[in-house]
């Protein structure tokens, strides 16, 4: 901003400056301090004088009194100011510049400068006036799409000064927008909410008091499940507890919803026949081939897979099996497609008794097409890196007890968090959070978590708020000023060696130990202070193990944090090969995968339970699940037995099997029999009762033809 002269004095520049802040702020100064700075310039030298045409001209000596000081400004104020591209500053405000005083608490400011386009300004922007002659009222910025109104009175003791910052300010605001300038202080608007630079803000004020020794640790009691078992039920009854009939029904409901808005016809699938489709997939989990269609193959076929449906109908229902109805959903939700089977599956497995050791952390479900979207992630540690990412608690048997999906921003749309939660956790801390409010007795529980989930704050809400206790890793940059050993010197120390630092008023400790490289941990209950064990590490010196000090809690972290990895190498075993263009039959198959995993594992839990003193083994996960499958394939609707299926011709075809070029051209015992009447092998249209006791084909042995011979010799 620059006057209409080229050159402007000293002064002038000193009295825009006095001027630019209100004058009811703190940072002002008062009419007798800006005389007095005034005065005390007084012997300057010549200034250069100002003249235009809207203004009288001033003489160079300085204003003595307040008097002269009044009208000095007053002159002042009525010269015109120009921003760094020539515009005069009032067109940005409809304020006639030589009758600024009289007209003022009448003018409503509008941004009708047809140079500038202002689109965040509204026309009706002035409706509380301020009055600026007490020194209370402040102006109010807190809206970026409103600018105050100024009400200024002809009354004596409205000084010059307040005008001139009123008007000042009113200019700033405006150019903070559009023009820069060397002379306008930008008046930002407070913030109206937390922001996440202000959550982080609050994160890093936070204090912790170190000291040396840590004085609140916790034993866990030992823990024993209340309902005992009186029998071992069977493993399809086991997995029945995950996957009820009201799921199967659900599921039955929107195939045959889906197929009739997309074939014009239902497929008029039933609850049976979908359990035939579960189990046909949880059997190809089991004995694998490298194409679907091989179970039906005459070279590869699977009996107890292609006797249980025909192909053609196996290929339908795959195509058509859905969960929803698309046209009542909630597209909000980013995985409103298997939505009702996630939350019926994991509704079921909340409803299993829990114990008192848990693991969090995330399990990736394969899938590396592109119809996803942003719903597939990556993740470079994990042995699936492409997929859809799920947070999960388990037991540290594998036992999956609660999960949900990653979903971006609406991950935590359906759930809520108190204000302090809001505050200082992140997305880690919330994962956490939402997965320790379904565990149902939380006193004495212990979750442990890896290094993206863990924050002090986190350790001390959980065992503040819910009595839950905790241990994890963490990184270096959330320690809050921790003054623990860095990792260079405790490496000097020797492997083995650790330091710890504890807060007995947050009742939380930090450990630090240097094994191939240094890992921190925090807990909120491990007894650090105990003596330490040996682990036995390679050294590359001596060549050989040798045993080296290691805390208890890196041993507690160690033994109880794979709860999550263990149902990831569960599913892994025989993971249902619902491959499909359709994204959400990955998760169904994984579903699937996690209800068999828990049913046996309660199966085992069971069994161990009633069979404690017996020298007696458990069924392994492959029989556990073969039985399921063989159930779930055997069931059939009362009154039609399985022989149906397999003797009437319009629904099973038995392909007819060729023996290779090896066998045919071998001459050896090929030898003729007879049998009933039917199709020659090299016929189109013969008609023969000979066949190949070693082809096992029929062929002609006719005079004009003999198709017997040509089929053994012809290449």
């Amino acid at each position: 901003m620059y006057r209409n002269k080229k050159t402007i004095s000293s002064r002038s520049l000193r009295l825009l400056k006095s001027v630019l802040p209100p004058s009811d702020s703190e940072d002002s100064e008062t009419e007798d301090e800006t005389e007095l700075s005034f005065n005390k310039k007084s012997n300057a030298p010549n200034m250069t004088v100002i003249e235009n045409s809207d203004c009288s001209t001033h003489s160079s000596s300085p204003p003595s009194g307040a008097s002269e000081l009044e009208n000095y400004l007053n002159d002042i104020d009525d010269m015109p100011m120009f921003d760094e591209l020539g515009t005069d500053i009032n067109n940005y405000i409809n304020l006639p510049s030589t009758s600024y005083n009289d007209s003022l608490a009448e003018a409503s400011i509008s941004i009708s400068n047809p140079i500038l386009d202002f689109p965040n300004f509204e026309s009706n922007i002035i409706d509380n006036p301020i009055n600026l002659s007490t020194t209370e009222n402040v102006l109010d910025l807190s809206s970026p799409n409103t600018l105050p109104s100024v009400n200024l009175h002809s009354d004596s003791d409205l000084s010059i000064v307040q005008r001139k910052s009123a008007r000042l300010a009113q200019m700033t605001y405006v150019e903070s927008n559009t023009v820069s300038s060397a002379y306008v202080q930008s008046v930002e608007p407070p913030p109206s909410t937390f922001t996440n630079k202000t959550k982080k803000m609050i994160r890093q004020k936070m204090t912790f008091k170190w000291t040396k020794q840590f004085k609140f640790p916790v034993d866990l009691p030992p823990f024993k499940y209340s309902s005992i078992p009186q029998n071992i039920s069977t493993p399809y009854e086991y997995f029945k507890m995950f996957l009820k009939d009201d799921i199967l029904e659900l599921i039955t409901k929107h195939t045959n919803i889906y197929s009739s808005q997309n074939l014009g016809k239902s497929l008029e699938t039933t609850v049976e026949e979908i359990k035939h489709y579960i189990g046909i997939e949880l059997l190809m989990g089991i004995v694998a081939m490298p194409a679907y269609t091989d179970y039906w193959s005459a070279d590869l076929r699977y009996s107890q897979i292609a006797d249980t449906m025909v192909l053609k109908r196996y290929q339908m229902l795959r195509r058509y099996i859905h969960f929803v109805d698309n046209k009542t959903i909630d597209t909000s939700d980013r995985f409103y497609k298997v939505r009702p089977i996630l939350e019926g599956i994991r509704k079921n497995c909340l409803l299993i008794e829990q114990g008192k050791l848990f693991s969090i952390d995330e399990m990736m479900i394969p899938y590396k097409g592109t119809k996803a979207g942003s719903r597939r992630q990556y993740i470079r540690n994990k042995p699936k890196k492409w997929g859809f990412k799920f947070f999960v608690r388990a037991g540290i048997d594998g036992f999956v007890h609660d999960f949900f999906p990653y979903a971006g921003e609406t991950t935590f749309s359906t759930e809520s968090f108190s204000e302090y939660e809001e505050t200082f956790f992140g997305l880690g801390q919330k994962v956490v959070l939402q997965l320790c409010k379904t565990i149902s007795d939380k006193p004495l529980t212990a979750v442990y978590f890896d290094n993206w989930f863990t924050s002090l704050e986190l350790v001390t809400y959980l065992r503040k708020e819910f009595g839950i206790l905790s241990l994890g890793t963490i990184q270096q940059n959330r320690l809050r000023g921790c003054d623990i050993i860095n990792d260079k010197d405790l490496l000097k120390k020797g492997r083995g060696s650790y330091e710890m630092r504890c807060d007995n008023k947050k009742k939380i400790a930090v450990v630090k130990w240097a094994d191939n490289k240094c890992v921190t941990l925090v807990s909120s209950f491990v007894p650090v202070n105990e003596q330490t064990s040996s682990v036995r590490r390679y050294d590359k010196n001596m060549k050989a193990k040798i045993p080296i000090n290691c805390p208890t809690i890196i041993k507690e972290y160690n033994s109880k944090m794979g709860g999550v990895d263990l149902a990831d190498m569960l599913v892994s075993l025989y993971r249902t090969g619902l491959k499909s263009h359709r994204w959400y039959l990955a998760v169904f198959s994984q579903l699937l995968d996690i209800s068999v995993n828990n049913a046996w594992l309660l199966y085992r839990r069971e069994f161990e339970e009633l069979n404690n003193d017996l020298n007696v083994k458990h069924m392994p996960l492959k029989q556990f699940r073969t039985s399921i499958a063989k159930t779930l394939i055997n069931q059939r609707k009362p009154g039609r037995p399985i022989k149906e299926l397999l003797t009437n011709p319009r629904i099973q075809k038995l392909p007819r099997l060729r023996p290779t070029d090896d066998i045919r051209l071998d001459n050896e015992d090929h030898l003729p029999k007879k049998i009933k009447k039917g199709r020659c092998m090299l016929c189109p249209k013969g008609q023969t009762v000979y066949s190949c006791t070693k082809c096992n084909v029929r062929l002609c042995t006719l005079d004009e033809r003999n198709c017997f011979y040509t089929y053994h010799k012809q290449k």
